[in-house]
């Protein structure tokens, strides 16, 4: 049985990270979508504001669950960092 591909990641030099403070989750029985959104707060007052749209990730079940796994596991991290309780 042949051995697996070892994968070696790269983000270009020069990538601009993008700040989300919204996502959306949508799901078919395929695949999974998460939109990411950035929204400015109402400064001007008029009660409503319009989340800019950053993009969209579309992701297999299967690696939809992989990043759930590792979220959790940074997050978990993260809160034991701060020795804050998590609360699911």
């Amino acid at each position: 049985m042949d051995e697996p591909t070892k994968l070696e990641f790269s983000v270009p030099v020069g990538i601009e990270p993008l700040y989300a403070n919204y996502a959306i989750i949508q799901s078919t029985p395929t695949e999974f979508m998460v939109t990411f959104f950035f929204n400015v707060p109402d400064i001007n007052g008029k009660g409503t504001s319009t989340p800019k749209c950053l993009g969209q990730i579309i992701l297999s079940p299967d690696n939809a669950h992989a990043l759930q796994h590792a979220l959790g596991l940074n997050l978990e991290k993260y809160f034991q960092a701060k020795n804050m309780e998590h609360h699911h």
